[in-house]
């Protein structure tokens, strides 16, 4: 199966905006994520590799494979956390165009040591 090259290529390490939807849990607040698929693979599939990024987590507290955004990274005006526990999968026509942030390449790092314990591959 072949698919055609996405409208949307998201680079590694970017900030996106994920659309909401309707229905339960959709607050109408913007849900950042960061892309964590090389964008090779984001041109000719539907689908792209994402974690998402939350202001705070006040409820649970901050865990040590939680990694500090700050809020330039991140295209806000506050500092966000990449919550890489929640790895999933995105369907690239649910993400707004263009980056509205970019990760360091030592925050980035920092989410792969985390990626590959999550994921077994350590």
């Amino acid at each position: 199966m072949r698919w055609s090259v996405n409208a949307i290529v998201a680079e590694r390490g970017d900030v996106m905006v994920r659309k909401r939807r309707l229905g339960f849990g959709a607050s109408g607040r913007a849900d950042r994520v960061v892309v964590v698929q090389p964008a090779c693979l984001n041109a000719v599939l539907p689908t792209t590799v994402v974690v998402p990024l939350e202001v705070g987590r006040s409820s649970y507290g901050v865990q040590s494979r939680d990694v500090p955004v700050s809020a330039a990274e991140a295209g806000a005006d506050r500092a966000h956390i990449a919550i890489v526990t929640l790895v999933s999968s995105a369907s690239l026509d649910r993400l707004e165009p263009g980056a509205v942030g970019r990760l360091s390449a030592f925050t980035l790092a920092k989410i792969d040591r985390v990626l590959r314990i999550v994921l077994g591959l350590a």
